[in-house]
């Protein structure tokens, strides 16, 4: 089912979504990214499963693949939270912060646009991995990753930041023998600068055995939906036929 409804509607994410049969994708996407250090864009998507709840043990997530559109793509901290709270930074720069209210001093990462990546568990080898490819230390302001491809920038599987830069287990840590696949799981992304703003075109949880039901939420019940920032108000429709409002305070 989720496989059909991929090669209708993202068909340019083939290169990297293919026979992936267990997947757990977005039903309201897209979606804006508020333009705001003050405001952490969550995304939840309700998972829900009755077998192999159990992550490292009968089951595993194997990867979480993001589309987002984004004309300074380094300005993002991106993490997914897992059901029992634990955190993964997925992408992230030099200068980093995840801190709301906080402030952002330039250099401010990578100034190229967008990504369509899939944040895969080590085993899986991925040939790029954030936090390790950019030059001199990757906790200082200066650090980013250089793109892999030139539109989007990054593109097909990445090992994360808190695996590359912070020698963690990446989503390793999230396998671990006790947490469930069942449940709220949360993507949190911060933009840390003004002016440029991002949408976020889609989600996909992959597991080692498919999930019975996932929903994303928010999801918006009106008829009409609208983005409205600086640079004017612009219309969004989600993928599930609702609509969705946002006002981005840039």
């Amino acid at each position: 089912m989720y496989m059909r409804k991929y090669l209708l509607l993202t068909l340019f994410l083939l290169p990297i979504f293919q026979n992936i049969l267990a997947e757990c994708g977005c039903t309201n996407c897209p979606v804006f990214l508020p333009d705001d250090l003050d405001e952490l864009f969550t995304a939840y998507i309700d998972v829900n499963i009755a077998a192999n709840n159990t992550l490292g043990l009968d089951n595993a997530l194997e990867q979480i693949c993001l589309d987002i559109d984004h004309t300074f793509v380094g300005d993002l901290d991106i993490s997914l939270v897992a059901p029992d709270g634990t955190t993964v930074i997925l992408f992230a720069d030099g200068n980093n912060d995840s801190g709301l209210g906080g402030t952002e001093t330039c250099p401010c990462g990578n100034s190229s646009d967008d990504m369509v990546v899939c944040f895969v568990i080590p085993s899986l080898s991925p040939p790029n991995v954030y936090g390790t490819l950019g030059s001199g230390n990757c906790t200082d302001q200066a650090y980013f990753d250089p793109c892999n491809g030139s539109n989007p920038c990054y593109s097909g599987n990445w090992g994360t930041w808190s695996e590359g830069c912070l020698g963690a287990q990446g989503l390793d840590a999230i396998n671990n023998g006790t947490g469930t696949v069942d449940g709220v799981w949360e993507l949190q992304i911060n933009d840390n600068a003004l002016q440029d703003q991002g949408i976020l075109n889609d989600i996909e949880l992959i597991f080692t055995t498919e999930p019975d039901e996932c929903t994303t939420s928010p999801c918006g019940d009106v008829s009409t939906g609208t983005q409205t920032s600086s640079s004017g108000t612009s219309s969004v429709t989600l993928c599930n036929g609702e609509s969705f409002s946002l006002t981005s305070n840039d």
